[in-house]
């Protein structure tokens, strides 16, 4: 999962600028969060209706 996150916030992670850390920090964070909790949808799956 980590290995697919932003090639930017993987490098900027080890930059002396502790801004451009903590940004690098928070892209990865949100990059978990929606590989966890927001799982892409299945264009295979039939949408039922409600």
């Amino acid at each position: 999962m980590l290995s697919k996150a932003p090639g930017w916030a993987k490098v900027a992670l080890t930059v002396s600028s502790y801004r451009l850390r903590d940004d690098a920090r928070q892209e990865r964070g949100r990059h978990v969060y929606e590989k966890l909790f927001q799982p892409e949808a299945d264009i295979e799956q039939l949408k039922l209706p409600l």
